[in-house]
């Protein structure tokens, strides 16, 4: 399948609604080689990042994760800080220019 032998992938700047994140969300789990995640710019609908963490979990191989300007939410933060546990080979997090809006 596509992500068994997928290492990057963006999503950079465009608008990410809810089926489109449910996807990704879908494919993330099967990308076992997946290096570079760029999600910079998406706009993920609020509220909706307990699905994407809870896929980023199961990225073991996952260096390079860019989640910039995506005006989460502060209550985003408790479901990624948990995935980022998950995640021992990430060097390089990007949370720049998100608002943390209430």
């Amino acid at each position: 399948g596509i992500g068994s032998c997928l290492t990057h992938l963006e999503t950079l700047g465009n608008v990410v609604d809810f089926r489109v994140l449910m996807r990704i969300s879908a494919l993330l789990p099967k990308c076992t080689f997946l290096t570079h995640l760029i999600l910079s710019g998406s706009r993920y609908p609020k509220g909706e990042m307990a699905s994407l963490a809870q896929a980023l979990s199961h990225c073991a191989s996952l260096v390079h994760l860019d989640l910039s300007r995506n005006q989460f939410c502060s209550s985003d933060m408790e479901p990624l800080a948990r995935a980022l546990s998950y995640l021992s080979s990430l060097q390089h997090l990007d949370l720049s220019s998100n608002t943390l809006r209430t």
